[in-house]
């Protein structure tokens, strides 16, 4: 069972700033987070990230191990810490 998810993430400011900072989180993110309780390979990934004004839109495929809609959850914290750094 596979699952994709677009969503995206509304903040107060614009994140464009912070492209690199989310560029890097994200990559980090693929590796710990997304990947917390399954097997090797088999959690979730982001596929594609952009910033636009102030959302962050995310594509997220996954397994039925870590699904889609589990990994966007999981990020709402981290990123919110990240972002209100900046």
């Amino acid at each position: 069972m596979e699952f994709y998810l677009k969503g995206h993430f509304k903040t107060s400011a614009n994140t464009e700033d912070a492209f690199l900072d989310l560029k890097e989180f994200f990559e980090k993110a693929n590796e710990t987070i997304l990947t917390k309780g399954a097997p090797h390979g088999m959690g979730a990934k982001i596929k594609t990230y952009y910033c636009k004004d102030n959302q962050i839109i995310l594509e997220i495929e996954s397994t039925r191990y870590v699904r889609a809609h589990d990994a966007i959850l999981r990020l709402r914290k981290p990123l919110a810490s990240l972002l209100g750094k900046k």
